[in-house]
Parts: C-alpha cells; structure tokens; sequence
C-alpha cells in the first residue's frame, strides 16, 4: 500500500484556490411579466427581453442571466418566491415629456 501511495502522491495536483462551485445550468423564456422562472423562483429581467430565450447558471447563493452568451443579470438565490429589480420595469414617459 505504501508503494501505490508514494507513486500516486507524485502525480497529485496540488487544489485550486477557490473551491469548486457546483452550478445547475437551464433555459428559461422572459415571459410577459418581466419574470423567468428557475425552480420555485420569479426572477425579473430587463423589459427589453420579454419573449426571448435565455441561458441560466444557477449555484446556492447566486442566479445569472446569459443571453447569446453575454452575462444580462444577476440575482442572489432565493428558495422560493419572486425577486424583482425595480430597474427592470419600463418606465413609461410622462405626458408632459
């Protein structure tokens, strides 16, 4: 045993610096509400997107947006329940500009 340990011991890797983050990747389509839905939460996206397929990546503690590749949003996790950024809501004009 201690033969198989000293010849494996040599071809180890030292870790990373950072610990590996396990992360669920998934679609979602921006729906009519401004709203995607990853599991049992409602995440806003920017209005402008309404309609469009997206790419999510998930982790325990943060939820990002990909469009085409390009990082669109960013959202910390919740369990369950809506989470919505008030940036993301058109804003309409007033009548007087």
């Amino acid at each position: 045993m201690a033969v198989c340990g000293a010849v494996e011991a040599a071809a180890l890797l030292p870790l990373p610096p950072t610990p590996f983050t396990l992360a669920r990747g998934s679609t979602a389509t921006v729906g009519p509400d401004i709203h995607i839905k990853v599991g049992l939460t409602l995440y806003s996206m920017p209005w402008k997107l309404i309609g469009r397929k997206v790419d999510v990546r998930s982790t325990a503690t943060m939820v990002q947006v990909f469009l085409d590749g390009d990082l669109v949003k960013t959202h910390a996790a919740l369990e369950q329940g809506k989470r919505t950024d008030k940036s993301d809501i058109r804003r309409r004009r007033s009548p007087s500009g």
